[in-house]
């Protein structure tokens, strides 16, 4: 699996969301050029963090 993440980040891959990656917030930011807006958006609707997980944590916080 990290291999063809290695392979898809070369392209300019972008994650499934459905399945866990190994992608950090900054690889994401260059991906997704709005992850901020969509973070600011999340964090109105959950602002106690109650969607949030360990997981989830690494990639948005």
């Amino acid at each position: 699996m990290i291999d063809f993440e290695a392979l898809a980040k070369k392209y300019n891959g972008r994650p499934h969301w459905g399945k866990e990656f190994c992608c950090n917030n900054e690889y994401l930011k260059t991906v997704y050029p709005k992850l901020d807006d969509f973070n600011s958006v999340r964090l109105q609707f959950d602002p106690n963090g109650k969607f949030v997980n360990e997981y989830i944590s690494k990639i948005f916080l």
